[in-house]
């Protein structure tokens, strides 16, 4: 949410940063926006007619991939079918090392 009330103080200064979560969650509600988390309860928010993906994020860089929520059909079968679990993929990031970081020595 930060980045979205960034994009609003910078405009509109006056406005307080829970105004902007409250009508985030009133846009969710509606169905209008929907938010992923991203990593250490920081929320990252787009709309909803934008194609379902997972966000794959770098934990060293920082950077963000999108995936496909398809490749992870695999797993949401086994999980109904193990578990009789309905997993919604598009609520959570995955942190990992992307290619770049993986290829340089840590600092």
């Amino acid at each position: 949410m930060d980045d979205v009330y960034q994009l609003i103080h910078a405009r509109f200064p006056q406005v307080n940063v829970s105004t902007v979560y409250r009508t985030l969650e009133l846009l969710e509600q509606e169905g209008l926006v929907a938010h992923t988390h991203i990593h250490d309860g920081v929320a990252k928010w787009h709309r909803a007619e934008e194609a379902q993906h997972q966000h794959l994020v770098c934990e060293r860089c920082g950077s963000e991939m999108n995936l496909d929520l398809s490749i992870l059909e695999p797993l949401a079968s086994e999980l109904r079918d193990r578990y009789g679990f309905h997993a919604h993929f598009s609520h959570f990031a995955i942190i990992g090392l992307c290619r770049s970081c993986q290829e340089t020595k840590s600092p």
